[in-house]
């Protein structure tokens, strides 16, 4: 399993290593329907959206009992470096404390022109062009593919197809487990969002279904289990990888399982601790420094969410 592990991510990363263009997500589209029609998938794309198009690649299953979900898109660069979340962790405290801190600067900076003699419209016009022009860099910059995308997010691609590849053993269970390989996380969940809304408007009854996300599982410290929604299977999750790694924790940290919420979906992320708070944080994602991945990170979690679903299924 390591093996193919480390030879697949190689593979990716030499011949796929930015996944946000249109022709550089078709391409690896195409790769995936055929190694998972290698491993015995059959699989398919399922579009949603207007205005931002998603191509979701999913093994067919007609009505599983598990969902398996990682997004393959990757984005560019952040041009800080993600400074902030290794500081405080992932918080949404944090994103408001930035934004008001912000606001008051520019507040701060229009009363200061006015002072000195501006009007006020120009004053305003100033402070409005001073506090937009950082925005417009920084999306600037992350719209240039970044290249190096090993944990965020090939490491939730390569447990996919661990598991899909695993799974072969297990032919009962196969046959209860789909596979969804999902785009746009990284504009805003959208995939998954278009996702969720294909199934249900398919007839299917989500709520019945254990929904679990794979994102950045490649490197860090700590297996951190996420919950979106109601707790109960997520918390099942959690009990279960803690009776393998007594260190797996339980946290907030945003990806695709946010999408299912009224669904109870749980995500499972590799992360470190903040140095400050209690939060975690995603090391290197969105960087240069994306270049690391421990294939026994994803060795583990193949062989225990293939317990835990066995198991799942003898209850």
């Amino acid at each position: 399993m390591v093996q193919y592990i480390s030879s697949m991510a190689r593979r990716i990363a030499a011949e796929f290593p930015a996944r946000l263009a249109g022709k550089q997500k078709q391409a690896f589209r195409t790769f995936l329907l055929q190694e998972l029609a290698d491993l015995g998938w059959e699989a398919e794309v399922v579009t949603g959206g207007r205005v931002l198009r998603s191509h979701n690649v999913v093994t067919k299953n007609p009505d599983p009992d598990i969902i398996l979900l990682a997004h393959y898109d990757t984005i560019g660069r952040d041009p800080i470096g993600g400074l902030l979340t290794r500081l405080f962790g992932l918080n949404s405290w944090l994103l408001f404390a930035a934004g008001f801190l912000f606001g008051h600067l520019l507040t701060r900076l229009s009363e200061s022109l006015i002072r000195i003699g501006v009007s006020m419209s120009l004053s305003l016009l100033l402070t409005f062009f001073i506090g937009i022009s950082p925005l417009i860099v920084i999306v600037a910059i992350m719209l240039i593919p970044n290249k190096y995308c090993l944990n965020d997010n090939t490491s939730g691609v390569l447990a996919l197809l661990s598991i899909a590849r695993a799974l072969n053993d297990y032919p009962a269970l196969k046959q209860k487990v789909q596979l969804a390989f999902v785009d746009l996380e990284e504009l805003g969940l959208h995939g998954s969002r278009h996702l969720r809304r294909h199934w249900l408007e398919a007839g299917a009854n989500l709520r019945e279904k254990m929904i679990i996300n794979f994102d950045c599982v490649g490197w860090g410290q700590v297996p951190v289990v996420c919950s979106a929604g109601e707790r109960s299977k997520s918390e099942a999750l959690f009990r279960h990888l803690q009776s393998s790694r007594s260190d797996t924790d339980y946290g907030k940290l945003p990806s695709d399982h946010l999408s299912f919420k009224c669904e109870g979906a749980a995500g499972v992320i590799f992360a470190n601790p903040a140095p400050i708070g209690k939060s975690f944080y995603v090391p290197n994602v969105h960087s240069s420094r994306d270049v690391h991945l421990e294939p026994r990170n994803i060795t583990w979690l193949t062989e225990e969410i293939i317990r835990f679903c066995d198991l799942r299924q003898e209850q």
